[in-house]
């Protein structure tokens, strides 16, 4: 009987190795955690997600079974719907972020931070009614998050600044665009004030206001916020600023073309070209692309030599990047005889157009078909004024690209769109 009777001191010694093996099991949980937000900073796409989805696992382990404190689920909650936001699943980040809502509402009285990171939660939904269109609730929604924000943080906190730029997407989206511009200039200002006006931090700013000013018409004001940008970008050495670098002046070459400033056009397209070089070599598909936008420009500009000069650089290139029946390089030829027409080099531009209509009838390229033998004509009686010509060939070159753009636009909504469909099946 005695031998069955426990040692007072051994239950004791046996409760506080329970203790130990709770904390060590949550010790372990929560590195886990820690792990995994730091891992998620090496994955891009839906890896995000899925990454997230294992931390909120974890972490509904760590608050459910071991007791553990209830924000610490707000926050693993909000991260995956904003890995849904990302990736424009909009339905799950709503789902997820109201959960992270609802759940931090109820944290206010025990931690003082769930009221700063309720606002933040508060944007992030107003970013995704945003997203999904619903832009009355999107504006409700960061007008809460706006007031909140300052009341906790003041405000000239540089938080306010990301729900000013929101706002300003929100009225743009809306068109009402001195709206959006009256937010942008509150985010210049907190911004400029934390950041210094040759920041990275302001240059983003500009890029939002050249947007707007943009979609208004008012091209020059656009312009110069959008060249405010580019020297920000340019002045900073880190070489994951270059790819973005490129995208806005590409952006500010078809600005300047568009109000007609040709040679501003071409001077943004040549430093382009320069940092394209740099980034991927000469012989690269972005690489040759503005080479050949640069041909198109001095085309336009009645500059044929020149264009001449850039295009037949171009068409070696591309003779190695897609091959010699590729139907960008069908394209290319019709260029080069489209410019030895205008130079009125008519045995030139017959050999190069011949070559354009043998690769059209190759692909079954019924409408370029079409437009080379028309210019073969051309060649043959030389009877279309220059300038009349050249602006047919770029804006069949503008038509080209738009298509381009457009197809590429509709096919990644088309995927959206599928992979929305499945993620809800799963989830439901």
């Amino acid at each position: 009987m005695e031998g069955l009777m426990q040692n007072p001191d051994q239950a004791e010694q046996n409760e506080i190795t329970d203790e130990e093996i709770d904390s060590k099991i949550c010790g372990e949980l929560m590195d886990k955690v820690e792990q995994l937000n730091e891992y998620v900073n090496d994955v891009q796409g839906e890896q995000i997600i899925q990454v997230r989805v294992q931390q909120l696992a974890l972490c509904k382990v760590l608050v459910n079974i071991h007791k553990k404190d209830m924000f610490i689920l707000v926050k693993a909650y909000c991260s995956l719907g904003e890995a849904y936001l990302s990736q424009k699943y909009y339905e799950q980040a709503l789902d997820h972020l109201t959960n992270a809502l609802k759940l931090n509402g109820t944290l206010f009285s025990q931690f003082e931070e769930t009221k700063k990171f309720h606002a933040y939660i508060l944007t992030l939904l107003g970013k995704c009614y945003m997203e999904a269109g619903s832009l009355n609730d999107a504006l409700g929604l960061l007008e809460k998050s706006l007031k909140m924000n300052k009341t906790v943080l003041g405000e000239e906190d540089i938080s306010n600044a990301s729900i000013y730029l929101t706002l300003s997407k929100v009225y743009s989206k809306k068109k009402d665009y001195d709206k959006a511009l009256n937010q942008l200039s509150k985010a210049w200002e907190l911004t400029e004030t934390k950041f210094g006006k040759d920041s990275i931090e302001i240059a983003q700013v500009y890029i939002d206001m050249a947007k707007v000013y943009h979609k208004k018409k008012e091209y020059e004001e656009a312009i110069e916020h959008q060249l405010h940008a580019v020297n920000n970008f340019r002045n900073r050495e880190e070489d994951y600023n270059q790819e973005s670098t490129a995208k806005m002046m590409i952006t500010l070459s078809e600005w300047y073309s568009k109000v007609e400033k040709h040679e501003d056009a071409i001077t943004w397209l040549r430093e382009t070209e320069k940092l394209y070089e740099y980034i991927y070599g000469g012989l690269d598909k972005k690489t040759t692309k503005i080479k050949r936008d640069i041909a198109l420009l001095l085309l336009k500009d009645g500059k044929y030599d020149d264009a001449l000069e850039e295009v037949l650089q171009v068409e070696e290139k591309e003779r190695q990047l897609y091959g010699e029946t590729s139907l960008q390089l069908g394209k290319t030829y019709k260029l080069i005889g489209t410019l030895y027409i205008l130079r009125r080099m008519q045995n030139e531009a017959k050999a190069y157009l011949q070559k354009a209509q043998t690769i059209f009838e190759l692909k079954g390229a019924t409408k370029l078909l079409k437009e080379v033998k028309t210019k073969l004509n051309m060649a043959k009686n030389g009877s279309r004024m220059d300038h009349q010509l050249a602006g047919e060939e770029h804006t069949d070159e503008e038509e080209s690209n738009k298509k381009l753009k457009k197809k590429k636009k509709k096919g990644v909504s088309k995927s959206k769109k599928k992979k929305t469909i499945i993620r809800n099946n799963f989830m439901g």
